[in-house]
């Protein structure tokens, strides 16, 4: 895996322990830490990414820096 790619989900995964309301984007990144189906997950972060939005901005910011960090790495 990507360093860079690393690096941001341990930055989502700090971030997801301080959200209630966030366990599917835990279990996506646990089934990508397992499997390292990348298209899943970004499929998964996407959508978190448009429902946190509004209500948490900074963990909207992150997943997008994710999922620009998969595209970049061509996944």
């Amino acid at each position: 895996m990507n360093d860079e790619i690393r690096r941001r989900i341990d930055e989502l995964n700090e971030h997801l322990e301080a959200s209630d309301n966030a366990d599917d984007l835990k279990n996506a990144v646990r089934a990508y830490d397992d499997d390292g189906d990348h298209e899943a997950l970004a499929d998964r972060l996407r959508e978190g990414a448009l429902r946190f939005e509004s209500s948490h901005p900074e963990l909207s910011g992150v997943l997008a820096r994710i999922i620009d960090s998969l595209t970049a790495a061509g996944i």
